[in-house]
């Protein structure tokens, strides 16, 4: 079971030509509860893999969850692109995360970002078993000897599936064309690099909703895991904050 393969430490190498992020620990105390679904992958051995992110722009949900899982598979995190901000805050001794590509602007990340896994997609050849978590990612699926991969799905890309209209309409008039051909190239390529995929993992039955109706693909639900010490319960109140990214359709 995956909570059963979270444990134990052991000091991996940087790897070679990858630079490792300075600065402080940022998330080291968030203490993790066992998943309610509990899917088999057989990670049997921890050292032979990573985990592989987009990008670390921001530290949100998808983000820390990134991070604490590969602290806690003891494996390297490889990412696309990573900000200056969160250089800053994440320590690379304990969560050794390694950058593959430079900080990119959001208009061009996803183009940039798949070209970068792609690239360097030879360099976890060596992996028994890779973790994909993003979009950009599973260019790296392709031509891969790895043993197993495994995708763990936050979210299909939505601007190339269930948001593409809403952000077709943002778009500036000479730009539409390019974007809905962009947009659906993506969703093309997604759909095709999920047959690369040995296990597809949902964040939640709403994300593994959205696999089954535009990738076809049914989908395992893990929920990620809370660090429940850190809240409390407290009476109702006529109303709820919801937390979210500032993102519109959010």
């Amino acid at each position: 079971m995956l909570h059963d393969r979270i444990a134990g430490r052991r000091k991996i190498g940087q790897a070679k030509g990858l630079p490792a992020l300075p600065g402080p620990i940022g998330i080291a105390r968030l203490s993790l509860t066992k998943p309610t679904m509990q899917p088999s992958v057989g990670l049997e051995s921890k050292s032979d893999g990573a985990l592989l992110y987009d990008a670390l722009e921001v530290l949100g949900g998808a983000e820390l969850f990134s991070l604490e899982v590969a602290n806690k598979l003891d494996c390297p995190l490889y990412v696309g692109s990573c900000s200056p901000l969160v250089a800053k805050v994440v320590s690379a001794e304990r969560n050794k995360v390694y950058v593959l590509g430079p900080n990119l602007p959001k208009v061009i990340k996803t183009v940039i970002g798949l070209i970068i896994f792609f690239v360097n997609r030879k360099k976890f050849n060596s992996k028994r078993w890779l973790i994909f978590s993003g979009t950009n990612t599973l260019a790296a699926s392709w031509f891969s000897s790895t043993t197993k991969k495994i995708l763990y799905c936050h979210t299909p890309p939505r601007f190339a599936f269930d948001l593409r209209g809403y952000y077709l309409n943002r778009m500036p008039i000479g730009l539409k064309a390019l974007f809905s051909i962009f947009s659906r190239a993506v969703a093309k390529y997604y759909s095709l690099s999920l047959k690369n995929i040995d296990v597809v993992i949902a964040n939640s039955k709403n994300t593994a909703d959205r696999l089954l109706l535009h990738c076809n693909l049914a989908a395992e639900v893990l929920y990620p895991p809370v660090a429940t010490a850190n809240y409390r319960w407290s009476y109702p109140e006529p109303f709820f904050l919801s937390m979210a990214r500032c993102e519109d359709y959010k």
